[in-house]
């Protein structure tokens, strides 16, 4: 039992040197550190902040935080160790506990490295994110800057528009009451154009009863001239032919002298609305008989 005990001890004691030892080597560490910050915040300018530089000093930095780490845990497994050395009675440790903190291990492994998976595809998305919201937002500043001359002419033009609008207002209440003098003029002249066609149908109307009043008692004239002279009669039979002969190859309705040296042509004489179209002829006794005038 000595026997074992001085084992202990010795075991212990060795242990503690260690300690000792790599104390100091992790005084040593920490002094290089803190020796390699200063040197960092030395040359820590402006000039200095490049993306290579970041990314250099980030590497830097990883590398010490890993040793400090193993470190750390190197001394608290050798710590642990010796507080269990010191125990009584000392702790037994069987396979089959190993084996299950070697299986706890390798799942705490496996899901720490799917956190880190999933926690460096976060950092990507917020990446991506960050330089989308930033893209974004010049973006939308650029817009702005463009737009902004542009709102400022849409209220120039508002305020033109408004003031114009006004001037409309005044405009177009004179224009309206110069369209209602005009329609109000209009509507007289048509009313007294209407008044003046009426009197003239009338008119139309009263000669045209007065022509036939006249044609009536030209035919009675002429028919008690045949009857008294029987030339006369050959004379009106072959103008009263002649007169057919006009109308069934030209139209001629109605061919009468209105004068001893003119002569009038109806075309196309309708009894029943009175409508007709004339041709005056005016002849000239000369040794050539020609006509002066035809209207």
């Amino acid at each position: 039992m000595d026997t074992e005990i001085q084992h202990k001890v010795a075991e212990t004691a060795r242990l503690r040197d260690a300690f000792q030892k790599d104390a100091f080597h992790i005084l040593q560490l920490e002094e290089t550190c803190l020796k390699k910050a200063r040197n960092v915040e030395r040359f820590n300018h402006p000039g200095t902040h490049t993306p290579k530089a970041v990314e250099a000093d980030l590497a830097y930095y990883r590398t010490l935080f890993s040793k400090l780490k193993f470190n750390y845990l190197e001394q608290t497994t050798k710590e642990r160790f010796l507080r269990d050395l010191m125990q009584e009675p000392p702790v037994d440790i069987e396979l089959e506990d190993i084996q299950e903190i070697e299986a706890g291990n390798l799942v705490s492994k496996k899901e720490l490295k799917k956190r880190k998976t999933e926690t460096q595809v976060r950092h990507e998305q917020i990446d991506y994110t960050i330089n989308s919201v930033a893209d974004g937002y010049h973006q939308v500043k650029s817009e702005f800057e463009e737009v902004a001359p542009i709102l400022a002419e849409i209220a120039e033009l508002e305020s033109q528009l408004h003031e114009l609008e006004g001037d409309d207002t005044s405009n177009q209440v004179t224009i309206h009451d110069t369209l209602r003098g005009d329609i109000d003029t209009c509507r007289d002249e048509t009313a007294r154009l209407q008044r003046t066609a009426e009197d003239l149908e009338d008119e139309l109307k009263r000669l045209a009863t007065q022509q036939k009043s006249e044609e009536a008692f030209a035919a009675e004239a002429v028919r008690q001239a045949l009857t008294k002279d029987p030339q006369v009669q050959e004379l009106y039979d072959w103008f009263t032919e002649a007169q057919n002969v006009l109308a069934t190859l030209f139209g001629v309705r109605l061919l009468k002298a209105t004068g001893p040296d003119s002569v009038q042509i109806i075309y196309d004489y309708t009894e029943k609305d009175d409508k007709y179209a004339t041709l005056d002829l005016t002849f000239t006794e000369s040794p050539t008989f020609a006509i002066t005038e035809a209207k």
